[in-house]
């Protein structure tokens, strides 16, 4: 067995008449307006929340995400095929009037089955296809960081995991003898077309149909998995979910995410500055080395744009330095944006390089904090800047 000794940085009373509530008539997708079909990630279906509001409330160009949560790999599976009733007989989707909380969901009633626009992906399209590369004429755009997490119960004593031991225990369960997750029926994972478990997977180097555990459905599922082997030994129950899940109402209330020790290092490092921060300080600086990004795959033309122009509009929002987006992603979907970075990746699980593009550091951690690090100096202009970078009001390197 591996040894972990790391440093870790009622109605219907007496006689009373009632009347029986009737259930929710549940929405037509028919009647929705100006639909992007989505297919893919269940951890980032807090971008989608998040966003959703947003992009369906715009005055200009409103679109409504319809969204189709099985798995990062399953969109990206049916990246250009029809979304047929028998295939998808209902969808969830964000609207202007979405405040929080469940999704609503509408049936799928389309006389003409709709071509999926987007795949939503955790992992590069070649971990989903063996190594095959995307199609021509199909774009994979990449949207903000993720991080993804081992998690146990706040109950349990266990605050690090190493690679090698994520590798014998979800590769071999109980005979991986890795104390003390030691059943089997208490580890919560994912299915073989998860971007969670795949992100994972290309971490430890395990295949992604070699994992052992209970498999879930998505990742609300993992949590529920979690909490109902916790009755039973909450040290025996670990899960992996994506950050922005974790970071998410009160699920860090009754769990804790384990410090990670990757190959080749010498420490575990949480995601975060600290087991209580949110500021994805040792993700950002490539200590904490289980990240990748929203992958946004997409139909596109000659020139490299979507094809479908709402597509274009969210993958604008996605991609530029809008502060207004920047803060939304920051603040209500959890995810770090690319240009909070100093390392970046081009494969999942991947050799860490220096990420070179514009920087909002500055900007990121005014946004947590609610104001800026003393190190970071307000700007109008470039000139303001010996650095000659003022982005989104403060001087950065880049």
């Amino acid at each position: 067995m591996l040894l972990r000794r790391f440093l870790l940085s009622a109605c219907c009373v007496l006689s009373l008449p009632c009347v029986l509530s009737q259930p929710a008539q549940a929405q037509s997708c028919s009647t929705i307006k100006n639909p992007v079909y989505v297919a893919g990630s269940t951890a980032l279906e807090p971008l989608f929340k998040g966003l959703g509001p947003k992009l369906a409330s715009d005055p200009k160009n409103p679109i409504t995400l319809v969204y189709l949560k099985n798995g990062s790999c399953s969109g990206v599976a049916q990246l250009g095929t029809k979304l047929t009733a028998a295939v998808a007989p209902k969808f969830y989707y964000v609207d202007a009037s979405y405040t929080g909380g469940d999704v609503p969901q509408c049936v799928n009633d389309l006389a003409t089955a709709p071509t999926l626009d987007v795949a939503l992906s955790d992992v590069y399209y070649e971990r989903c296809k063996a190594g095959a590369s995307l199609a021509a004429g199909y774009k994979d755009f990449l949207g903000p960081v993720e991080t993804m997490i081992m998690m146990v119960p706040k109950q349990s004593t266990q605050t690090a995991i190493s690679a090698e031991e994520a590798y014998y225990l979800f590769g071999f369960g109980s005979f991986g003898d890795v104390s003390p997750w030691t059943d089997e029926g208490m580890v919560c994972i994912r299915s073989s077309s998860s971007g969670t478990l795949g992100l994972w997977s290309a971490t430890i180097g395990l295949p992604n149909t070699s994992w052992r555990g209970v498999v879930n459905p998505g990742s609300s599922e993992v949590v529920t998995c979690v909490d109902l082997a916790a009755q039973k030994s909450p040290e025996k129950a670990i899960g992996i979910v994506g950050a922005e899940i974790y970071d998410a109402g009160t699920i860090r209330n009754g769990h804790r995410a384990l410090a990670f020790r990757s190959f080749k290092q010498n420490y575990a490092y949480y995601p975060d500055s600290t087991p209580t921060a949110y500021d994805k300080r040792n993700v950002r600086d490539g200590r904490y080395t289980a990240f990748g990004y929203a992958h946004i795959m997409t139909a596109v033309d000659a020139q490299g744009k979507p094809i479908n122009p709402l597509v274009g509009i969210w993958v604008d929002q996605l991609t530029s330095l809008r502060s207004d987006v920047l803060t939304t992603v920051i603040r209500n979907v959890k995810m770090v944006p690319q240009c909070a970075m100093n390392v970046a990746r081009t494969s999942d699980g991947g050799d860490l390089i220096p990420y070179t593009g514009p920087s909002c550091s500055c900007f990121y951690e005014a946004t947590l904090a609610g104001k800026a690090p003393a190190r970071c100096q307000s700007c109008i202009t470039d000139a303001d800047c010996s650095t000659k970078h003022c982005n989104l009001g403060y001087c950065e390197t880049r």
